[in-house]
């Protein structure tokens, strides 16, 4: 009974530390911009893409 108890412990922590590493992020590419192509090109969704995302 005992060792049953620590599987399901382990299980569950196991799933835990999963959980944790599943989350995710969600942005908007380009901000107000969407899908039309600025005037600068592609260097504004790269400028973008530094001031947005950094890790």
């Amino acid at each position: 009974m005992v060792s049953l108890m620590r599987l399901v412990g382990c299980f569950l922590l196991v799933a835990v530390a999963l959980f944790g590493g599943a989350a995710a992020d969600t942005y908007t590419v380009g901000d107000d911009l969407e899908w039309t192509i600025p005037l600068a090109g592609s260097i504004a969704y790269s400028t973008w893409a530094n001031t947005e995302i950094s890790d």
